[in-house]
This record gives structure tokens, sequence and C-alpha cells, in this order.
């Protein structure tokens, strides 16, 4: 079961390296203002997963794509976490968010990330 676990997270690294490229790109093509949100699948911070105290290389590599684009995490308000597993002793995380450019927070400077947990 461990080894199936280190496969599994190894194609989602993968997953992720990919989808960042391809975001990079498609975000070079058009001059307009863009907001990317969803579920991204993974955290930035150890804060942002109940029980992390470290950084993964994950976590860098997403905060790296976030930095390298010059991209604005809007603020999460009021909570901590968009997900949970709703199980006894809950593991929870910030795995939604909205990525925006300074243009596009230009044009809604109000717009703010709520959970819905």
């Amino acid at each position: 079961m461990q080894d199936r676990l280190k496969v599994t997270q190894k194609i989602k690294c993968i997953e992720h390296h990919f989808l960042w490229e391809e975001l990079s790109g498609l975000c070079s093509w058009w001059d307009v203002p863009w907001c990317v949100g969803g579920d991204f699948n993974v955290v930035r911070f150890p804060s942002e997963r109940s029980g992390s105290s470290s950084f993964t290389s994950a976590m860098h590599r997403f905060s790296a794509f976030i930095s390298e684009l010059s991209l604005i995490d809007l603020p999460l308000v009021g909570g901590n976490f968009t997900w949970s597993n709703s199980s006894e002793i809950a593991s929870r995380s910030r795995l939604d968010r909205f990525l925006v450019f300074a243009d596009w927070e230009e044009k809604f400077p109000s717009v703010c990330q709520k959970p819905i947990i």
C-alpha cells in the first residue's frame, strides 16, 4: 500500500508540473485580465493543511509558479480551509483558491474567497 501511495504522489507531482506549464503558456497568449480558480489539490504553506508542519517540494513548486507569473493569491476570508474529509478526526486543507493577475484585481478590488465547508 505504501508503494502505491508513493507512485500516486509522484504522478500527482508530474501532473501539477504540466498544469503549471500549461497555464503559464496560456497566460502569455492574451492580454486580458486573468483569474484562475479551482481545486489545485496542493497547498502553498504547512498552515494550509491540518497537522502539517513542514514544506514539501510540491508546496515550493506551486509557490514558485505563482511567483513566476506574478499572480495574486486571493485571501481566504472567514476560515482557513476549503476542504475536509468529514471524518471524526477531520483532515482539512486549503485546496481551492483563486489566482489573479494585478490587472484583474484592479478591475475587481473587493473580491475575496470564502470557504463553503
